[in-house]
């Protein structure tokens, strides 16, 4: 478990960023993806100041060894303390291409990442968030994997997105019990690819007849397509959300322990929702860059307040990248 302490007078602040999607090539100076990929990175750091800087996956595609570093350098200059979870596309080819990038990683001094017991994948951590010697939140980092067999509705084999495994589900069980009895009182998961309650909130949370292609980003924001009993979600999902086919179970874990108040994924690249579902808030991570498809709209990063009571507010920074758009 790693600690990071929460400064005394002040709140401390969370900055998410996700599904980057740049080649080697993508850094490159005179590339038509680098400025508004660079721009959105640089403005929501310096814009949130975060005490730290999460990555929730999808960073290159693998193989594209280069651009980890890149990225990596690029945060390094803030001196900020950063952690990440692996998306499927950065292990699409297998751990030991994975375990050379985590590797390379290493030469950077604010970085902080373990891969966990690799018989779960790679990625599966904890981060404690202290105020002296007290727990205020508790960081569950937790692998999605890449794509999961299933069995489909023909009764064949087939493919689908990733998701979290039984084995890890008992991982994290074992952990929120460590850290309630360490005194913690609220946690927060971060994976790359939506647990299946995400699918279960947005339908829902909406109400009837929403025609969602037709509500803007600033309509999205102020909540009013969701149901009575929504009244603190806002955004939406401009696509299905892309989870595993079949519920995992993770969800009635997260409800039974009750620790667990907050999940952030990213992996759909498109969707902004955030939505409190059964006690639990669910929320999509905005999109940082061009890098594969996307809303110029919906570029930049997520920030998380924690209080000395664990997390008071999540919200969307958004960054104008429009004019920076060359095709």
């Amino acid at each position: 478990m790693f600690r990071i302490q929460k400064p005394k007078d002040r709140d401390f602040i969370i900055l998410n960023l996700t599904d980057i999607h740049a080649d080697n090539c993508d850094w490159s100076p005179d590339h038509k993806h680098n400025a508004p990929l660079v721009t959105t990175i640089r403005q929501t750091i310096e814009r949130v100041k975060p005490d730290l800087i999460t990555l929730s996956g999808d960073y290159a595609w693998a193989g594209q060894n280069e651009s980890y570093v890149h990225l990596g350098k690029l945060i390094e200059e803030y001196n900020t303390p950063w952690t990440l979870v692996w998306g499927n596309h950065d292990q699409e080819r297998g751990y030991e291409l994975l375990d050379g990038v985590v590797e390379s990683l290493q030469q950077f001094e604010h970085l902080i990442y373990e891969n966990g017991p690799k018989e779960l994948g790679r990625g599966n951590f904890v981060i404690a968030i202290c105020e002296g010697e007290k727990i205020i939140e508790g960081l569950i980092m937790m692998d999605t994997h890449n794509r999961v067999k299933f069995i489909n509705k023909d009764g064949n084999e087939d493919w689908g997105w990733g998701k979290v495994f039984p084995n890890q589900i008992e991982w994290y069980r074992e952990n929120v019990c460590k850290l309630t009895d360490l005194g913690c009182k609220e946690t927060m998961v971060i994976t790359h690819q939506p647990i299946y309650a995400y699918k279960l909130a947005i339908k829902n949370a909406l109400k009837d007849g929403i025609d969602i292609k037709s509500i803007s980003v600033a309509d999205a924001l102020k909540g009013e397509h969701f149901k009575d009993g929504y009244d603190t979600s806002f955004g939406i999902n401009y696509e299905d959300v892309c989870c595993f086919k079949e519920d995992e179970g993770f969800f009635d874990v997260i409800k039974e322990l009750g620790s667990t108040k907050n999940c952030l994924c990213g992996h759909d690249h498109v969707n902004f929702s955030s939505i409190v579902y059964e006690g639990v808030r669910l929320t999509f991570g905005l999109k940082a860059g061009r890098g594969a498809y996307w809303r110029p709209d919906l570029s930049g990063g997520t920030a998380i307040t924690v209080s000395s009571e664990g997390v008071t507010n999540i919200r969307h920074e958004f960054v104008d990248v429009a004019h920076l758009v060359k095709d």
